[in-house]
């Protein structure tokens, strides 16, 4: 569950700090910030335009805190007496950061970043408690938990930066008489070289969400965001620490209420990919190669409301851009081609040679059959008898993805629909991840034991 936060506080622009406001914000992850600010001046502060960069404030309970990318909502004044004037001012912000000041577009940088995700407690598996239990109770009986931290695991090196799960503890609570409390979380850090700016950030976080989306099955999101930055730092002694930052930023299609997911319906979990970290590796050194077609797959993940046609739509579109980038994607060789164009456009009356000659442009390129027909030569034979015939599924396939193009009627018997649609989607999904398993560098063996888990499904 997202938590939703609210700080009132003051607020101004960090050019015009004299000129302050009262005012509240409200934050959850996911969604732009909201802040109301109030003046009771005669003459208030003149804001730019519908948009500032930086709105900065301080909590009342001493929190700094800087809104990025804001946006004017509206304004009103109220007269009231004497002639003095009350004024309200609504921003949304895309990006709130709760435990620094930033006076200038520029400095908005972090030394390493840290993210949970929805159900990565679970995907970690991974527990400091340990529990001595007696066989057998009585009113004397003890119970010892003893907790201590789970070290560090270092998932993968990718260019310049390294990716690391850690864990941290909080809400620690104890009432001698009654209660004790110790809450474990699970991080994903992001710890590169040098620092880093919050929109490369961006990046690098969805990539790791569709990453974990992809193993999990269902979607993730994140949930808590923190940073450090070098001007943010208290000394104890002669050790230096950093404070962390609240990070809030404004995602689409964040779910605040997803689902639960066990780690035994997972693809992998941490301590599977502890004996095979290659797979993180692969993902983002193909990110590049993958966006378009992860882009494609993972927006009919995390919008379930789609209309069945579209993610239909989407999902083959998502097979033939990855036959495009990863593949042969020519029919002929160039020259071979241009020379047919050549003979073909020289038996051409000239009124309809530049017509045909624009038609032609990706004449070369093979049809969705063919795309379609070299994705499943390389795919593991437990993918191939979920999706049934090969030559059927291709058809149905084919057929489908031009009647909802088109909507020539003349297929329309052909396409599926209703009950049949259902199951093309899933297989679908299926082969598309299969693609990303196989570009993570997971064999066709190692694909079919994951298949054969009897609570992972891959459709």
């Amino acid at each position: 569950m997202v938590e939703t936060l609210e700080y009132e506080g003051i607020w101004w622009l960090p050019q015009k700090e004299t000129q302050q406001f009262r005012g509240k914000l409200t934050v959850s992850q996911g969604k732009s910030g909201r802040l109301t600010l109030i003046t009771f001046e005669l003459h208030s502060l003149e804001l730019p335009e519908n948009k500032t960069d930086l709105i900065v404030g301080h909590s009342t309970d001493g929190k700094k805190v800087t809104l990025y990318k804001c946006y004017l909502t509206n304004h009103s004044t109220k007269l009231i007496n004497n002639g003095a004037s009350v004024e309200e001012f609504e921003f949304i912000s895309l990006f709130a950061f709760v435990g620094i000041h930033f006076t200038s577009v520029g400095d908005i940088n972090f030394k390493n970043l840290s993210v949970r995700y929805t159900n990565i407690d679970n995907w970690a598996n991974i527990s400091g408690f340990r529990t001595r239990l007696p066989k057998k109770f009585t009113p004397n009986t003890s119970i010892a938990i003893r907790y201590r931290l789970p070290k560090r695991v270092k998932l993968t090196s990718v260019t310049d930066f390294e990716i690391v799960v850690s864990f941290s503890y909080s809400n620690f609570n104890l009432t001698p008489t009654t209660h004790a409390e110790i809450a474990q979380k699970s991080w994903i850090n992001f710890l590169p070289k040098t620092s880093r700016k919050m929109e490369e950030y961006l990046e690098i976080i969805r990539t790791m969400q569709n990453f974990l989306s992809l193993i999990m099955t269902k979607p993730t999101f994140p949930i808590e965001i923190q940073g450090q930055n070098e001007s943010e730092q208290e000394k104890f002694g002669e050790k230096i620490t950093y404070p962390p930052i609240q990070i809030y930023v404004n995602q689409p299609f964040i779910d605040s209420d997803s689902t639960n997911i066990q780690d035994y319906s997972m693809l992998f979990t941490l301590r599977d990919i502890m004996k095979n970290k290659r797979i993180v590796k692969h993902w983002f050194e193909r990110d590049e190669i993958l966006k378009p077609t992860a882009d494609l797959y993972f927006s009919t993940l995390y919008q379930p409301r789609m209309y069945l046609n579209n993610e239909f739509l989407n999902l083959a579109q998502a097979l033939e851009t990855y036959h495009r980038r990863t593949m042969k994607n020519f029919e002929l060789p160039n020259s071979k081609h241009q020379s047919r164009i050549r003979a073909i456009l020289r038996k051409t009356p000239e009124k309809y040679r530049g017509w045909l000659e624009r038609k032609l442009t990706y004449s070369n390129e093979p049809s969705l059959r063919k795309r379609l027909k070299d994705i499943c030569d390389k795919c593991p034979s437990g993918v191939l008898s979920k999706t049934g015939n090969v030559d059927a599924f291709i058809d149905l396939t084919v057929n489908t993805r031009n009647y909802w193009t088109h909507f020539d009627e003349r297929i329309k018997a052909k396409a599926a629909t209703d009950v049949r649609l259902v199951y093309l989607v899933s297989n679908l999904r299926l082969l598309l991840i299969t693609c990303f398993l196989k570009e993570m560098g997971v064999t066709n063996d190692e694909i079919d034991m994951i298949i054969a888990k009897p609570f992972v499904s891959l459709d």
